[in-house]
């Protein structure tokens, strides 16, 4: 049938040994024809020279290990082509990540670190005032809250990280 050798003719090689080999071979060869240019007023035409060379290709067994071997090197080629541009993407995107990152640590560390330096005196300044117990507790977990927001940029002036620590603490030293 169609000049393929029996053992051919059962269901997994008709489909690996002429559906596609015929479409791989049809596609290449129309591509061709098409590039060439030679039919430019009748496109068609192109579409029925490819359909039959890979007709006649079909039965001579080379062409189908030609396309084999070009859909293997295709398949390969193009999953390390991928894995390439995949793992040098995330090198390059990572690296813009980090130095951005980098960038606004330098641009905001110096004047937040300031800031928090500056809180942590005060605190603790106020929290050395009071004698041991919940309150105590209560107040150093409110300085390192407050400090963390200001680490977190949350809280950019000394002034407003004050204010909020002597709200709370005012609310807090009332209470005992």
């Amino acid at each position: 049938m169609l000049g393929l050798p029996r053992e051919r003719m059962y269901i997994p090689a008709i489909h690996y040994l002429f559906i596609l080999p015929f479409a791989g071979i049809y596609t290449l060869v129309w591509a061709f024809l098409s590039e060439l240019g030679i039919f430019k007023t009748n496109r068609n035409v192109n579409r029925v020279l490819a359909f039959i060379i890979t007709f006649l290709t079909i039965p001579v067994g080379i062409f189908i290990k030609i396309v084999w071997v070009l859909f293997s090197f295709i398949g390969v080629w193009s999953a390390a082509v991928f894995a390439i541009t995949f793992i040098i993407g995330i090198f390059f995107k990572g690296a813009g990540i980090a130095a951005r990152e980098y960038y606004t640590y330098k641009r905001m560390g110096g004047p937040l670190k300031e800031i928090a330096e500056n809180f942590e005196k005060y605190a603790n300044e106020k929290i050395k005032a009071i004698p041991e117990g919940a309150e105590l507790t209560a107040l150093r977990r409110l300085r390192d809250e407050i400090k963390s927001k200001i680490y977190l940029g949350e809280i950019t002036k000394l002034d407003d990280a004050k204010k909020q620590f002597d709200e709370a603490y005012n609310r807090i030293t009332s209470r005992g």
